[in-house]
């Protein structure tokens, strides 16, 4: 499980996904003339695999389109910090065998999906002390089926007072891609972080090309990968968390 995304002002927001929405537009064209299916958006993983829309892609094709979106993300004066916190579900299964067996595996998805956001928030208030220290930040998040994990995360951390900036997180809002283009970059750095997490690489040079790319061209990256040891008394504290929510619907 990984749950990433971007930091960055609202001005730079709008270039990147001006571009980013103008690279989609210029693969398209080249799909049409090449007579494959048009893109509606960028998708990490299937890309990588070459399905569904990239059906017919080239490795080579895929490569280039990647440098170039990451280019984009290189390239305005104000960067966007990269931000993405994994756990292993291999790690949580060692942790605590019983549990798996005495819970189905969504409600673990659901536990580690709280956990990792919990975890990302926690990074975005940290970077936000430190890159943006007068500013207020709202967090986007893809509509789906951890939109109450997620909410339930940011619940969490804003009745913290550990944070002293804890203020200058707004809100959290569920959004399709359809409706918002900055949550395709976010796919992004939630596979380049899923990979990471999963590959454990020891050094830089270890890494994918592409995460290398974006260390290369100044790219600031903020990676956690929620370690083995506690993880049985974590992954306890946030199913019961979840449970209580459902229980307690509107509390």
């Amino acid at each position: 499980m990984c749950v990433g995304g971007w930091l960055c002002d609202q001005r730079t927001w709008r270039l990147i996904e001006y571009r980013w929405n103008r690279e989609i537009e210029r693969e398209n064209k080249l799909s049409g003339r090449l007579g494959l299916q048009s893109l509606s958006r960028y998708h990490a993983a299937d890309l990588h695999a070459r399905r569904s829309e990239y059906k017919g892609w080239t490795e080579d094709r895929g490569v280039r389109f990647t440098k170039r979106l990451i280019d984009i993300l290189g390239k305005p004066k104000s960067q966007p910090i990269g931000i993405a916190c994994g756990v292993s579900f291999a790690d949580m299964l060692a942790a605590s065998p019983e549990w798996d067996r005495h819970h189905p595996r969504h409600k673990w998805e659901l536990a580690a999906y709280r956990m990792c956001m919990l975890s990302c928030l926690r990074l975005v208030l940290d970077t936000m002390s430190k890159e943006y220290p007068d500013e207020n930040v709202t967090v986007i998040h893809d509509r789906g089926k951890f939109n109450g994990a997620a909410q339930s995360a940011f619940d969490a951390i804003k009745q913290s007072r550990k944070l002293s900036n804890i203020d200058s997180l707004l809100t959290v809002t569920p959004l399709s891609w359809k409706d918002c283009t900055a949550l395709q970059p976010a796919d992004m750095m939630v596979f380049e972080g899923r990979k990471l997490v999963k590959n454990n690489p020891g050094n830089v040079e270890s890494f994918r090309r592409s995460l290398q790319r974006m260390i290369g061209r100044g790219i600031k990256l903020r990676v956690w990968n929620i370690p083995q040891e506690g993880l049985k008394e974590t992954i306890d504290k946030h199913l019961k968390a979840l449970d209580e929510e459902a229980n307690n619907p509107g509390a």
